[in-house]
């Protein structure tokens, strides 16, 4: 048997702005989402993942580089350096380990890639402006097929068959990188014959706890926020069915499948709308794996940590394929009864950092800012919704 029938393919996918607690396998109740749990179903769901930062660019980085942004230094969306010469990226780690590669999507790393990168299949969506781009594939009225997410699954099972076709003994990786439920007008560009959910199966905000102003107009906006959180969820529920398009495109007993998000979404939490905070709802993505060599835990969940840079690690070791200088992290497919991850760390800016732990999570900032540093207490499920800041 050669080295390479060894290695499964591998599915990395990849949804922009996924809120974890809009999947059912995470209690949401909003939206339907019925391929994302049956993935977990048959694989492990991360109860406590995080990335490496709540916002595109340097979380995107990280899975790029394996570091994490003091080290990447793509420090925020506004600050989108990446050091040059770091090397292997993903990409070219993964072309060099023998797989045939390809990435279908939105990248959003700055700078873009290059030939030298080593990608077979290469359909970048947009690179840094989803305000002026974003919309190209969006507009309304086009069906599931016809929108981004179905032309990209379109686009992956032409992949599989360039794969086998020209390399027959060669793995394939794919990174399949959706857009939606990102911003912006997801209201109006739903695809064709989808509504958005009826509002009485949308949770309104909680309590404002950020910014003083949203409390003086608290109902004014989580009227707001309910009628666009409609929105959000009927988008999920379409990603949900672009996820089982893809899904349906591989065989489940030679492909490792790792889904997540790059970071959450706010959705009017606190008074704040998307990202670029802290709170779990921004900062926590959904993490799901299944497929060959993942090793089953008791009832299906991971309840230790995971964290940004063990994504690509568990990505990489799947492959065999080398790590950049420096990589961190864990490989997620394997029992952590040994090696338990004892907390996560997350960076945006220059002057933002946060540390969560299963007993609190603390968020520091520059001390000229005008944001209060934030604490929270983790024990025993307490404080979930992160509404009773212990700061002082």
């Amino acid at each position: 048997m050669s080295a390479n029938a060894l290695r499964p393919n591998v599915l990395f996918l990849s949804i922009d702005q996924l809120r974890t607690d809009a999947l059912g396998c995470y209690g949401g109740t909003s939206s339907r989402t019925p391929h994302m749990d049956a993935l977990a179903s048959r694989g492990v769901r991360f109860d406590e993942a995080y990335s490496s930062a709540p916002e595109c660019v340097p979380s995107r980085a990280t899975w790029l580089t394996g570091l994490y942004p003091p080290q990447h230094r793509a420090l925020s969306n506004q600050l989108p350096h990446r050091i040059p010469g770091l090397s292997p990226l993903l990409y070219r780690a993964a072309s060099d380990a023998g797989y045939t590669v390809a990435m279908l999507g939105k990248t959003h790393y700055v700078p873009q890639l290059t030939e030298t990168d080593r990608i077979h299949v290469f359909w970048p969506y947009f690179c840094t402006d989803p305000v002026s781009a974003a919309d190209r594939w969006r507009a309304p009225n086009r069906t599931n097929e016809s929108t981004l997410e179905g032309l990209l699954v379109r686009a992956f099972e032409a992949f599989v068959g360039y794969a086998r076709a020209t390399r027959p003994a060669a793995p394939w990786f794919a990174h399949l990188s959706f857009v939606n439920p990102h911003p912006p007008n997801l209201c109006a560009n739903l695809p064709a014959r989808r509504a958005p959910l009826p509002l009485e199966r949308v949770k309104a905000p909680r309590t404002a706890l950020w910014f003083p102003t949203v409390k003086r107009n608290l109902d004014a906006w989580k009227q707001r926020w309910v009628g666009y959180r409609a929105c959000y969820g009927a988008t999920v529920e379409y990603v949900d069915d672009m996820v089982g398009a893809a899904l349906r495109r591989v065989d489940p007993n030679t492909t490792l499948v790792l889904l997540t998000a790059d970071h959450g979404d706010m959705l009017g939490d606190h008074g704040v709308g998307q990202k670029g905070v802290f709170f779990d709802a921004a900062w926590r993505v959904p993490l799901i794996l299944a497929g060959p060599e993942v090793w089953p835990r008791p009832d299906g969940v991971e309840r230790n940590l995971a964290c940004g840079a063990d994504v690509p690690m568990t990505l990489r070791r799947a492959m065999r394929a080398r790590l950049t200088p420096g990589h961190a992290g864990v490989d997620l497919r394997f029992s952590w009864s040994q090696k338990q991850t004892s907390e996560c760390r997350g960076y945006l800016g220059k002057a933002q950092m946060a540390i969560v732990n299963r007993d609190s999570k603390r968020v520091f900032f520059d001390r000229n800012s005008p944001h209060p540093s934030l604490y929270f207490d983790r024990r025993d499920g307490r404080d979930v919704w992160e509404e009773h800041n212990l700061a002082h």
